[in-house]
């Protein structure tokens, strides 16, 4: 705890000397605490400048679980709140690596080729790694008006978004929705939409007020949105499509297709 209160008073040679001490009493937490050498050799030869780190300030949405995170700056230190969590300390490394207070949580921005942050890789020590989408005022606008039924303006700012952040290819999974569902064709559709509702195997998927939904294994329930006729979207995980397999017009099951290639099949119980 000391060496963090020198750390945010930027006294580096006083909090690496606390952080080696604390080391030397508890070895078995080296492996964890011995990260923060590096912050304080980056550091001494790139002070984190307040423009510095407003490059990486925004607010971060995980690509396959329903979270949203803040990366903010208070007092020129870098902080990154989850919703409804608290906020954690995040220390520059170098410049496009950030890791937590315990060592534990570690940041890894990534650039387009305009040298613009669109996202950030994410790992926790022990987990596996997972991907943070850097949301700018035209997706936060045009998510605003999806969550409020105004779809009509909703498919512009998402045209728009998109055309401005070609990077994030889920962009395009809510146009191809929000185009269907105003789209002559929905209507022929969505009497087959409907015949989908029942079990596969530990998914269930069920229709309450116009919007599908599914259940998983736990009892979670999530919403999909329809892009086509045999295919969902599931905004809450991006990573991720629901596919109908059909067979001479009888339901087979339910395939999900992950964006890395991988394919589960869910039989549709009988």
């Amino acid at each position: 705890m000391k060496g963090e209160l020198y750390l945010n008073k930027n006294e580096y040679e006083a909090a690496q000397n606390c952080y080696q001490k604390a080391i030397m009493i508890r070895p078995e937490n080296e492996k964890a605490w011995s990260w923060i050498f590096d912050h304080i050799s980056y550091l001494k030869k790139n002070p984190a400048t307040r423009d510095f780190l407003d490059q990486f300030a925004g607010s971060y949405r995980f690509e396959d679980i329903e979270m949203t995170c803040n990366f903010f700056i208070h007092n020129d230190h870098a902080i990154i709140q989850a919703k409804n969590q608290w906020p954690v300390s995040q220390y520059p490394v170098s410049d496009s690596e950030f890791v937590s207070n315990d060592g534990v949580h570690r940041f890894t921005f990534i650039r387009n080729d305009r040298n613009k942050i669109i996202k950030s890789i994410y790992k926790r020590i022990g987990n596996s790694t997972g991907y943070l989408w850097k949301e700018d005022t035209l997706i936060i606008k045009a998510m605003t008006l999806l969550n409020g039924n105004d779809n009509i303006k909703a498919l512009n700012a998402f045209r728009i978004a998109y055309s401005n952040n070609p990077d994030h290819y889920y962009l395009a999974n809510f146009i191809k929705y929000l185009e269907l569902i105003q789209s002559r064709e929905y209507e022929k559709i969505k009497p087959v939409l409907e015949t989908y509702a029942g079990k596969y195997g530990s998914i269930t998927i069920y229709k309450k007020a116009d919007t599908h939904y599914f259940e998983d294994y736990r009892g979670y329930i999530f919403k999909l949105l329809p892009y086509s006729e045999s295919e969902f979207m599931i905004p809450s995980f991006y990573n991720r499509t629901f596919r109908i397999v059909r067979n001479n017009n009888q339901i087979k099951g339910l395939e999900v297709i992950y964006l890395d290639g991988r394919k589960e099949f869910f039989p549709r119980d009988k």
